[in-house]
């Protein structure tokens, strides 16, 4: 059953939410509820900064890692790369 929650808050806060759940095509209840949902379940953020020519470098094998294990490691920092647009 859902709940009805009264929140005070500063009149820009509630502009700029507003316009971020137009542009995400929903209510503001919707996005307010989202982002706590996410902070909730402690859901990170990761930016990456990297110099435009990161992936011309091939990664330092770390003493003791398998090929497997480098293999792994090459292959995750490439997805980040790639989610990130770098």
């Amino acid at each position: 059953m859902r709940e009805t929650v009264t929140l005070r808050l500063a009149p820009e806060v509630i502009k700029a939410a507003k316009r971020r759940a137009q542009a995400d095509n929903r209510t503001l209840t919707n996005y307010i509820e989202t982002l706590m949902i996410r902070d909730l379940q402690g859901a990170a953020t990761l930016e990456v900064i990297a110099p435009p020519d990161i992936r011309e470098f091939e990664a330092v094998p770390l003493p003791g890692e398998t090929k497997a294990e480098r293999k792994r490691r090459d292959a995750l920092f490439h997805a980040l790369l790639d989610k990130t647009g770098h």
